[in-house]
This record gives C-alpha cells, sequence and structure tokens, in this order.
C-alpha cells in the first residue's frame, strides 16, 4: 500500500499576488507583521487580473486577506460568505461608522480614497445607531411607494427597453 501524498504546507501557497511599495503616505504608522506581505489593491496586476489576485488572495489566506490599499494604508479584505455577513450584521463589533478608524489623523486630505470611506460621510451606509434608524425622508418614501407600484402590477406593465 502507498502512502498518500502530503497535502501541499503553507510554504507551497502561491507568493502574493505583488509585494506592497512602500514607501508609504507620510505619517503612516509602520505595518503591522500581518501586512508585509500583503497586495496592494491599487497595483496594476490588481488592475489588470483581479480574479486571479483574488483566488490568491484566497488560497493563502482564506475568507480574510491582508491588503494595502493606495498609498500602502493597511486594511483587510473580506472574500468569505459567511465572514461578509459577520462583518454585515454585527454592528457592535464591525461598526459602519468610517470617523472611528484610528488612521484619519495619518490620512492625508487628498487621499483618493476619501471620497469613499470618508471621514464624515452623510450617507446611510456609513450611519449607526439612531440616525440609521430614522424614518425615512419623503423623498425615499416617493421612491419606495414608486417601486411597490412597479411590484405589484406585474413585469407585463415595466416599460421596455
Amino acid at each position: 500500500m502507498t502512502q498518500p501524498e502530503p497535502l501541499p504546507s503553507a510554504a507551497a501557497t502561491p507568493a502574493p499576488a505583488e509585494p506592497p511599495s512602500r514607501p508609504s503616505l507620510p505619517g503612516l504608522p509602520d505595518l503591522p507583521d500581518s501586512h508585509v506581505d500583503a497586495v496592494e489593491l491599487s497595483g496594476p496586476r490588481f488592475q489588470t487580473e483581479p480574479a486571479q489576485v483574488y483566488r490568491e488572495l484566497r488560497q493563502r489566506h482564506g475568507p480574510v486577506a491582508p491588503v494595502l490599499l493606495h498609498g500602502g494604508v493597511p486594511a483587510w479584505l473580506v472574500l468569505g460568505y459567511r465572514e461578509v455577513l459577520q462583518v454585515t450584521q454585527d454592528a457592535a463589533l464591525f461598526s459602519r461608522d468610517s470617523s472611528l478608524w484610528r488612521l484619519w489623523s495619518a490620512i492625508p486630505e487628498d487621499w483618493p480614497l476619501r471620497p469613499l470611506i470618508g471621514e464624515k460621510q452623510e450617507s446611510i451606509l456609513f450611519t449607526v445607531g439612531e440616525v440609521h434608524r430614522k424614518r425615512p425622508t419623503p423623498s425615499t418614501k416617493r421612491c419606495s411607494v414608486s417601486i411597490r407600484s412597479r411590484c405589484a402590477t406585474g413585469p407585463s406593465a415595466s416599460p421596455t427597453r
């Protein structure tokens, strides 16, 4: 009887898509050990082969991978379905309030990602607590009524393109 082949070890795991290009934004703290080999999501390989980079991240790190945002800013990319559910449903552990991010003091005003995850977002996506639960505005009520009326009449009432 032959011995089964050993499972590949962590050393056989593919190398990260591309090494981080530190130096980073001035004022950022040193990279934590968890992010030393992290993939830069603003790198050229990610721009041209995102599916392959995601596959490599999943193989190497599993459902949550260390990544670097533009300028070498460390972050965590949640790749697994169950993990995404936990992050999006557990507001006590994973707050939507981006103003709580501890790196804001090191992020310059002209950082290209600031408009997406800015410190003072007025979007409901970034609000928590009572502000998040407050009643919808009249415009969202009108939109909701319009959507319900279209859904109630069925697909035949939908305009054709």
